[in-house]
């Protein structure tokens, strides 16, 4: 039986740059960084999906958060994975501050919520008031 060697790639499968010096000269390169090779790790046993999954993922949404439909920021390299903590399936993409938004929502949901309306209806603040107390 013959070892099948995997096709020479010349581009990286995270971020598409292209890849260079003795990364590339690897039969099995894949990845132009430690970085890249990280994240699709992370992906792979995390949230069970391939840099090609991920990436189709993206461009089904546009390149846009599944909440907000803001698009990915510039300060920011990739969209956040989300997906249920009790089941582990992948919902979508979003951008860091939805994700963090749903993270403290999942965490106990009512309470949270509960906490958060009674301290925007605890601590409204008329104009006045608030010039006042500066002043």
């Amino acid at each position: 039986m013959t070892k099948r060697h995997p096709k020479m790639r010349d581009d990286c499968r995270t971020c598409g740059r292209e890849l260079r010096g003795e990364r590339h000269q690897r039969a099995d390169a894949q990845y132009c960084s430690k970085v890249c090779n990280a994240w699709a790790s992370r992906l792979r046993t995390k949230y069970h999906l391939t840099p090609e999954e991920y990436h189709a993922a993206l461009g089904a949404q546009s390149g846009r958060c599944e909440i907000c439909s803001d698009p990915l920021r510039v300060d920011f390299r990739r969209m956040s994975v989300d997906h249920s903590h009790h089941s582990g399936r992948v919902r979508g993409l979003l951008c860091q501050r939805c994700n963090s938004l749903l993270g403290f929502l999942e965490k106990p949901p009512r309470r949270v919520i509960y906490a958060a309306l009674d301290y925007i209806r605890d601590n409204t603040f008329t104009h006045e008031a608030v010039v006042g107390a500066i002043h």
